[in-house]
């Protein structure tokens, strides 16, 4: 991912505890996001301002809302595969990053 701007109507995160989620349904602007991208899995963090400029951000989460745009500009690396693979000790997939 190499950047993302525009607005959100309906924000929903993944807060820092791994567990917990917020979601609010207002107007925010997208600040920046920023993850990989595999073709199995999308692993991304948000960072949003609200009308009053307060900062919110965490694990972008499915049933997030553009509202009016988002321009997404991506870097792809030719040279490498990128993929997911499960890890025993945390229990998640994990980025594993290989040269073509």
């Amino acid at each position: 991912m190499a950047s993302v701007v525009g607005c959100v109507s309906k924000l929903v995160i993944r807060l820092a505890d791994g567990n917990s989620t917020l979601c609010r349904k207002e107007d925010f602007e997208i600040i920046s996001v920023s993850g990989t991208l595999t073709p199995e899995h999308a692993h991304l963090h948000i960072s949003v301002a609200d009308a009053q400029g307060a900062m919110l951000g965490g694990h972008l989460c499915d049933g997030t809302i553009v509202s009016h745009t988002a321009e997404v500009c991506l870097l792809v690396f030719d040279s490498y595969e990128f993929s997911r693979e499960p890890d025993p000790d945390t229990g998640y997939t994990e980025l594993v990053i290989q040269q073509r």
